[in-house]
């Protein structure tokens, strides 16, 4: 899913949108336990019409989140999170966050 090159997000983001001013912003996160980690992954999804998707993410690991609700909260938190980010610094509009 990807070359594992480190990118600033912001400034990647912008340059895109430049490139492709119709590209539609998503946020989403997910997280999966694995052993006595819980790992989440946020995602922001440069969606292009007619031309796919580029998608860059952050995985964070954690110890072990037992409880369902806890970790589900975690991943709407880190979802708002990061579009709000978007959106304050870099005043790049965010079309949907995924809470699914």
């Amino acid at each position: 899913m990807g070359d594992g090159r480190t990118v600033s997000v912001l400034e990647h983001v912008r340059a895109q949108l430049d490139l492709y001013p119709d590209a539609e912003i998503l946020v989403g996160s997910d997280s999966h336990n694995r052993g006595d980690r819980t790992v989440y992954t946020t995602a922001v999804v440069l969606r292009y019409r007619r031309n796919g998707a580029h998608v860059l993410y952050r995985r964070e690991r954690h110890g072990r989140v037992q409880d369902m609700w806890t970790r589900l909260w975690g991943e709407v938190e880190r979802s708002i999170h990061v579009a709000q980010w978007l959106t304050r610094e870099g005043q790049v509009k965010v079309r949907c966050i995924d809470l699914t």
